[in-house]
């Protein structure tokens, strides 16, 4: 990593431009991916409340078999703590095709 740094920015000093690296710049680079994080973090936390609302909106708008909300506010959470298991182990991308993928052999299958 150091390496291609010096070869993108280091010019013809990379010493010099290693020295403005270390003034801090590490720092503020692990404090801002530490935080990153903890926003990604929470922002996985609201899945549950977001998907259930866009049920309920989903189903108030479309002509759907009624369902108490709880029951579907129960059904997501309970979905929820297995896919968000597929987080760690396929990354969001992998998780979001996934779901994307399985809604339409879903809605192929009723169809």
């Amino acid at each position: 990593m150091v390496g291609e740094l010096d070869r993108k920015f280091g010019g013809s000093e990379p010493r010099k431009a290693r020295k403005v690296l270390t003034d801090h710049f590490w720092c503020d680079l692990l404090v801002a991916v530490a935080d990153g994080v903890e926003e990604f973090s929470n922002a996985l936390d609201q899945i549950p409340e977001y998907v259930t609302a866009a049920i309920i909106a989903s189903r108030k708008t479309e002509p759907r078999v009624p369902l108490l909300d709880p029951l579907i506010a129960l059904a997501v959470r309970t979905a929820w703590e297995s896919i968000k298991k597929m987080v760690d182990t396929a990354g969001i991308e992998a998780l979001q095709r996934a779901c994307w993928i399985l809604a339409v052999l879903i809605w192929a299958l009723r169809s």
